[in-house]
């Protein structure tokens, strides 16, 4: 019996991811209260519901544009401080994959081409392809030089990073650093040095 139960509330959360992925939202809530009440324990429920409640709270649905999703990650970065990590993560992977889901298969530039603040492939970064962010923002920061930003440089670094790519690597964060390290995503760095080289350029600004 417990067995089956304990079937019973993975299916739910399994139906629940489902809905997430398409920004079903209200589905999404009730998937995870009833796989919540069949097994309180369940790994991630509570997480999961407060990332939902979350994109509720931000208006959220499928029928969001690209633009409302990269208006809401922009909120997300905001509050980001107030959030538990987790949940944070949650949300922002939720955002970053619809996003790419409305965005054509040959996009390479921002979800939202007004506002120019979320990068396709900072949201491949975030859902773990760095191929595929590297990529995308290589091709932008090649064909836009006049409107590259130290926060791309500094992303292209984090997808060289992850494919071990050690010099594009170290070229991509010094650039970002020294373009303006004031607008550098210090949380992604990974490097000590160049931790140690964006305190002391944070200290001279």
């Amino acid at each position: 019996m417990q067995i089956d139960l304990f079937s019973a509330a993975i299916e739910h959360k399994q139906k629940a991811l489902d809905a997430l992925q398409r920004f079903a939202l209200p589905q999404a809530r009730t998937e995870l209260e009833t796989a919540g009440e069949i097994d309180p324990y369940l790994a991630d429920i509570k997480t999961l519901l407060q990332a939902v409640d979350i994109l509720l709270g931000y208006g959220l649905n499928a029928n969001t544009k690209s633009s409302g999703l990269a208006a809401a990650w922009k909120e997300v970065r905001t509050a980001r401080a107030t959030l538990p990590p987790v949940v944070y993560a949650r949300v922002e992977r939720a955002i970053c994959q619809r996003a790419l889901q409305c965005l054509p298969a040959d996009h390479s530039d921002f979800v939202a081409a007004k506002e120019k603040t979320l990068h396709a492939g900072y949201c491949c970064l975030v859902l773990n392809r760095p191929d595929e962010a590297y990529k995308k923002l290589l091709d932008y920061l090649t064909d836009h030089p006049d409107e590259s930003h130290p926060a791309l440089w500094g992303y292209f670094g984090d997808a060289c990073y992850q494919l071990k790519r050690h010099d594009e690597t170290n070229s991509g964060y010094l650039r970002a650093l020294f373009m303006d390290a004031q607008a550098v995503d210090i949380t992604r760095l990974r490097h000590p040095d160049l931790r140690r080289i964006f305190k002391q350029l944070s200290s001279q600004a």
